[in-house]
């Protein structure tokens, strides 16, 4: 099984079935440096025939559980798939009271003080465009600039990677945006959602919490990438979001 010429390893064919038969397989992946005859190999065994999942609870397998889960599944739709939801949960109900509260003189459910907070900040121009456009950005938008692949200067989408002149797919930034953007995105929302349920002191409290761990993924992203990436949308871009979330909280 070989990449075709001139197309990234990451789009080389895969099939879990085809491997599926109980036996142990090598995989094995040879890296060509660019300009340069060096070559270097990497092996790992694997199988897709794990014990059950009941017996490897009981015998605390859970690696091979956790391999077979990996292996088996086709992690591009997976991945998109849980983006697509997270994005949905913000744009859609958002968008749906914000234009019901336009049309309608009167909802009946505005008796409900829940539903009257959701439907306050549903119609807050600010809050609304902050939230949704935040969030259309990140499925659209380039997240971040830096050295991605050693000295190339590249363009990171959720949906792949720009560098060197090459689209390479990057399945794994949807993964990002779902475990280490989105959450932080629906914790201010929450936030605001509570105000006039907690004190002034705990919100401003959790959002100083978002703030730090913010500033921790900027220093991450500057160790890792450079400083180009510390000024990118999810580097300092990040900061401003919170930033902005609190100044509305406070208005």
């Amino acid at each position: 099984m070989k990449p075709k010429q001139n197309i990234p390893l990451y789009t080389a064919p895969w099939d879990a079935k085809a491997f599926d038969d109980g036996k142990m397989h090598n995989l094995t992946i040879l890296v060509s440096f660019h300009n340069s005859s060096k070559t270097k190999s990497f092996s790992h065994e694997f199988t897709l025939n794990p014990p059950t999942m009941s017996s490897a609870v009981n015998h605390g397998d859970l690696g091979n559980l956790a391999a077979k889960i990996v292996l088996g599944v086709e992690w591009p739709t997976a991945t998109q798939v849980a983006f697509g939801i997270c994005l949905g949960f913000i744009v859609i109900p958002l968008s749906v009271i914000r234009t019901s509260s336009i049309h309608t003189v009167r909802i009946r459910s505005s008796g409900n003080k829940y539903f009257r907070r959701l439907k306050n900040l549903a119609n807050d121009d600010v809050v609304y465009f902050l939230f949704v456009g935040s969030s259309l950005y990140l499925a659209v938008g380039p997240l971040a600039f830096g050295y991605f692949l050693d000295s190339s200067i590249g363009t990171l989408f959720a949906w792949g990677l720009f560098a060197d002149g090459v689209l390479l797919p990057a399945d794994t930034v949807y993964m990002y945006c779902v475990i280490f953007l989105f959450p932080y995105v629906y914790g201010a929302f929450f936030l605001l959602y509570t105000k006039t349920l907690f004190p002034g002191l705990l919100t401003k409290a959790g959002f100083g919490l978002l703030i730090l761990l913010q500033c921790l993924h900027c220093f991450e992203l500057y160790l890792t990438y450079g400083i180009l990436a510390l000024f990118s949308p999810i580097g300092l871009g990040r900061v401003m979001f919170m930033l902005c979330c609190l100044r509305c909280h406070e208005k």
